[in-house]
């Protein structure tokens, strides 16, 4: 049987961009290609985002680590050229 939804219901994207999802330790490490520890580190220094306390658990927001990501990114291309 079909999954029944309102019609009034917003659509999930639509609410939430891919982007803005939260993401567990897994997937930030899956993301950003770090260890546990070396993610850890960082965000002692200050230097990675921190995670959302939600329910008991720690997420990521995923638009964060990407934008992370891209100032690695940035920042080794200022560098070489």
């Amino acid at each position: 049987m079909a999954k029944r939804t309102p019609t009034n219901a917003p659509d999930a994207a639509a609410v939430r961009p891919e982007s803005d999802r939260l993401i567990t330790m897994d997937g930030v490490r899956a993301r950003a290609e770090l260890s546990r520890t070396t993610i850890y580190k960082l965000m002692l220094d200050g230097d990675f985002p921190r995670p959302v306390p939600i329910g008991g658990r720690r997420l990521w927001s995923e638009h964060e680590i990407n934008a992370w990501i891209a100032d690695r990114k940035a920042a080794r291309v200022a560098t070489v050229g």
